[in-house]
């Protein structure tokens, strides 16, 4: 069995739902007019039709007329229509017909009956319609600031949040709302209040002193979700800057500690050495010279550590510009070999230079500078009677110059952390220095347009390799 379609609204009906949804008032009083004429149109056909009615049960049409007005066009509208049920009642349907008076005092009591119920009608009927609506509009509230409250919530950052305050606001009052953050507010703005204090405002085109009470307490509500949501941002911004703040300083002081310890022992060594040359006139001649050679190594490293932290200065505020100028790889690595001489003493060294490798445009001594860093890096991470080896290749548009040692190589966490500042490789029994080395020479390369890298050697060790573009990449 098919289920049979709905019959549609009536359209006469449907014109009075209709005009009961316009909000000039001037509407709904005329679709209570009509439905008055409709009334009187149903109760002449029945009266004057043959149908054996008395009049006082056309009442009922008059009921019906009103019971709508009251539902689809309100109040006002339904109380006209009780008024008018009466006079045309009276007037068309009640002897003597087309006159207001009366033969038949009982009709009275019918008039009064019909008035009053029609009244009682409007007046109940109306206040269930009123009382639907408002809570259809609290619902819809409701579900405006739950929205905005969910999106709020999944909102991360301030202009994430700013946006979906917009995007509400739009919705929910059918205009473009600009937020101000801060304390002050313009003229015509509306404040944003949270915790006794104003986090920002709202510029909007909305006249507030003509809003209804509901529009008001919408916006009321709406205002303090957001303010809630930007102070809850600001709230979180400033606790993680606080986080940042702590660990900045106990990051200082850790490095602190470190770079004092660091420069204390060159310095203590130094000034053992020379108190021991001062005080003791018995030492002899091979103990004198031990002593000095201490002095001066330990000087040279205080140097180095000094020259570190300078150079690391000069590299991030953008003081370190490179003057370029053609150089040979096997001038640069001779260079670094010859003065890295001292420390390298009887360590096996092997350079690998193939003929051909065109010059590059750096700066001579910073890429020195660099070479000196790997190797003694590479000193510091190997045993004492390993090889080191110091190649160069040409790789497509670049000159690769590799630092390669068989030590005890880079443990892959260490892998990407190397270059970084403070950072030193992780070795069992540990290595002096405060971790410079390799971040200075990550800015020197960068510095000329290359980049450097560390890996894991075959057979084990470490290689680093700092490439450099060639002179044409900078024309």
């Amino acid at each position: 069995m098919t289920e049979q379609p709905k019959k549609p609204l009536p359209g006469l009906l449907a014109g009075f739902i209709l005009l009961g949804g316009y909000s000039k008032p001037s509407l709904r009083y005329l679709g209570s007019i009509l439905l008055v004429l409709v009334a009187i149109a149903i109760s002449s056909f029945v009266a004057f039709e043959g149908f054996d009615i008395s009049p006082t049960n056309l009442v009922m049409v008059y009921l019906l007329a009103v019971v709508l007005a009251a539902m689809y066009l309100g109040r006002g509208p339904a109380i006209l229509a009780s008024v008018l049920s009466v006079v045309v009642f009276d007037y068309f349907f009640v002897p003597p017909r087309l006159t207001l008076s009366v033969d038949d005092t009982e009709y009275l009591l019918t008039f009064a009956g019909l008035l009053l119920v029609g009244l009682v009608i409007s007046y109940l009927t109306a206040s269930a319609r009123e009382q639907a609506e408002a809570a259809h509009q609290r619902e819809a509230e409701t579900a405006a600031l739950y929205a905005l409250n969910r999106d709020l919530s999944d909102s991360d950052g301030l202009e994430q949040v700013i946006t979906t305050i917009r995007h509400h606001f739009l919705q929910a009052f059918g205009c473009e709302a600009h937020i101000q953050l801060g304390s002050e507010v313009n003229q015509g703005a509306f404040p944003l209040w949270t915790g006794g204090r104003q986090v920002g405002s709202f510029e909007t085109s909305l006249e507030i002193d003509q809003l209804s009470p509901q529009q008001r307490r919408l916006l009321d509500a709406f205002a303090n979700q957001s303010a809630q949501a930007v102070e809850r941002i600001q709230l979180a911004e400033q606790a993680r800057q606080v986080k940042l703040l702590q660990a900045a300083e106990k990051l200082q002081n850790a490095l602190l500690n470190s770079i004092s310890h660091d420069l204390r022992t060159p310095l203590v060594s130094i000034t053992g050495a020379l108190t021991a040359l001062e005080n003791d006139p018995g030492l002899g001649p091979a103990d004198r010279q031990s002593l000095v050679e201490t002095a001066r190594e330990e000087a040279d490293r205080l140097n180095r550590l000094v020259g570190n932290l300078l150079d690391m200065t000069r590299i991030e505020s953008g003081a370190m510009q490179p003057k370029r100028e053609p150089c040979d790889a096997q001038d640069l690595i001779g260079a670094a070999i010859g003065q890295m001489e001292p420390r390298l003493k009887d360590r096996a060294l092997r350079v690998d230079v193939p003929p051909g490798i065109p010059s590059v445009n750096v700066d001579f001594v910073l890429i020195v500078h660099v070479l000196n860093n790997l190797v003694e890096n590479a000193l510091k991470y190997s045993h004492e009677n390993s090889p080191l080896e110091i190649r160069a290749r040409l790789v497509e548009k670049s000159v690769e110059i590799s630092v390669m040692d068989r030590g005890s190589g880079i443990s892959p966490g260490d892998m990407k952390r190397v270059f970084e500042k403070f950072v030193r490789a992780s070795r069992v029994g540990g290595v002096g220095g405060i971790g410079l080395g390799l971040a200075i020479c990550k800015g020197i390369v960068e510095a000329h347009g290359g980049q450097i890298r560390a890996q894991a050697r075959e057979g084990g060790g470490a290689i680093i390799t700092f490439s450099l573009p060639l002179e044409e990449e900078h024309e």
